[in-house]
């Protein structure tokens, strides 16, 4: 008997099985992280009316300070992204052929706490189908660039920021 485990002996629908548990509790500790935010903001929000007028302006500025910062963040390494995506041409890119880019090209990632792929995965999955398309390259998925700079700019321009999203989230909420 060898000692060696040929490819035979190793389960893979069994390794494969356990990663999707794991990934499928990956998203739900995301979506469930989603959510929390989402209630904290509208907690926030409806709280304020509680307070004076002063006060409420004072807790007001620290909640658009919050937004802004995470809008800056997201909106950075999502230009970043478009950037490097029509630098590629019509060149496929993966996930970590994008992050190799933004890494050479100097993006900080210090501040993001995800892993960097994660984010960018994500960041990549939102310009699709309205900016980005994709395929798959060797059983991994694969974005490039398909719309021009003044359509980009058309579209960014009509999204609103976090803090309006947020808004439209408690009127919606409220007419319930």
């Amino acid at each position: 008997m060898s000692i060696l485990m040929s490819m035979n002996d190793v389960d893979y629908k069994a390794i494969l099985d356990d990663a999707f548990i794991r990934l499928g509790l990956a998203i739900q500790r995301r979506d469930a992280a989603e959510v929390e935010i989402a209630k904290q903001r509208q907690f926030i929000v409806a709280t304020l009316n509680m307070l004076s007028d002063v006060e409420k302006r004072q807790f007001s500025q620290r909640l658009q300070t919050v937004t802004q910062q995470e809008d800056a963040r997201s909106a950075g390494l999502t230009e970043a992204i478009r950037k490097a995506l029509q630098a590629s041409g019509r060149k496929w890119m993966t996930v970590a052929q994008v992050r190799n880019y933004l890494m050479n090209s100097g993006f900080d990632f210090t501040g993001y706490t995800a892993n960097p792929l994660a984010s960018i995965s994500t960041t990549l999955r939102r310009l699709v189908p309205d900016e980005a398309e994709t395929t798959t390259v060797e059983t991994v998925a694969a974005y490039r660039w398909k719309g021009s700079r003044l359509a980009a700019e058309f579209s960014r321009a009509k999204k609103s920021t976090l803090l309006e999203r947020i808004q439209d989230f408690e009127d919606a909420a409220k007419k319930k």
